[in-house]
């Protein structure tokens, strides 16, 4: 509930709004009355996000907390009901819009990293991509550690080191297949052994990429140059969000304006 009020001010819905939408979708008592959902809930969290700054560093990226909650929410609703009901209340009470959405929420409840493919420098599925691994490393012909702008490319990644360490893999994997195109002479039983473990690697992280979020997706691709000075921005604007804003007045609605067909700025 948190994170719709949240989301729905991102949108610049007044207070009187957010709190028909949740009246709407059964996530308040029936019967309450408007004026009591805008003043007593929706305003609370207005002013604590709003005025206190949001309680986790990222303090912008409110859809990536929307949609872990969703699926944390809906992994928990799998546990005791079927796939079915859990559909029906990610429509009715999430509003989630369209069957591809809602399958990848109840796909997504699975663990993605149950899938996690092994890393070719220490195992592979016949030991051939192993072999070539390690002797790439040795010869100097391959790299262990990611670039160093890697990560600076990708500061989502951060606070994630489950999904640093899916890059990790994903480099090595790529590494290695470019790495062998360079090494002349080598055999046909040994590439077609490496080749059956790359093609069992790949089976096996897209089964995991399947699993993944679209917002854990986008945190892996490199950021564009607007992408990372936006983000840049957004960083060097922490705590100015503070400055007055602690009256009501200062988010553009009064709580004494609560009368059914008073006009409400968005």
């Amino acid at each position: 509930m948190l994170t719709r009020i949240a989301m729905d001010d991102v949108g610049c819905s007044s207070p009187q709004t957010i709190g028909n939408q949740l009246r709407s979708t059964g996530l308040v008592v029936p019967g309450v009355p408007e004026s009591v959902v805008a003043c007593d809930l929706v305003m609370p969290v207005l002013r604590t996000v709003r005025s206190g700054g949001v309680p986790w560093e990222r303090w912008w990226d409110v859809g990536g907390l929307h949609a872990l909650l969703i699926e944390l929410w809906a992994g928990r609703q799998l546990s005791t009901r079927s796939p079915e009901k859990v559909r029906d209340q990610l429509t009715a009470i999430w509003c989630l819009e369209g069957d591809r959405l809602v399958d990848g929420v109840l796909t997504n409840a699975a663990d993605p990293f149950a899938f996690l493919p092994p890393d070719l420098l220490h195992e592979s599925a016949t030991g051939t991509a192993k072999a070539c691994a390690q002797f790439l490393v040795t010869r100097g012909l391959m790299k262990i550690t990611l670039p160093d702008a890697f990560l600076s490319t990708r500061p989502g990644l951060a606070d994630r080191p489950d999904l640093t360490e899916v890059v990790k893999r994903w480099h090595h994997r790529l590494d290695l297949e470019d790495s062998v195109h360079r090494v002349r002479g080598l055999s046909p039983e040994l590439l077609t052994g490496l080749r059956r473990d790359l093609d069992a690697w790949d089976a096996q992280m897209g089964q995991l990429a399947s699993h993944l979020t679209a917002h854990e997706l986008k945190l892996i691709v490199p950021m564009t140059e607007d992408e990372r000075y936006g983000e840049e921005c957004l960083r060097a604007g922490w705590g100015m969000n503070r400055a007055e804003l602690s009256p009501d007045d200062a988010l553009l609605w009064q709580p004494d304006s609560v009368a059914r067909n008073s006009s409400v700025p968005d």
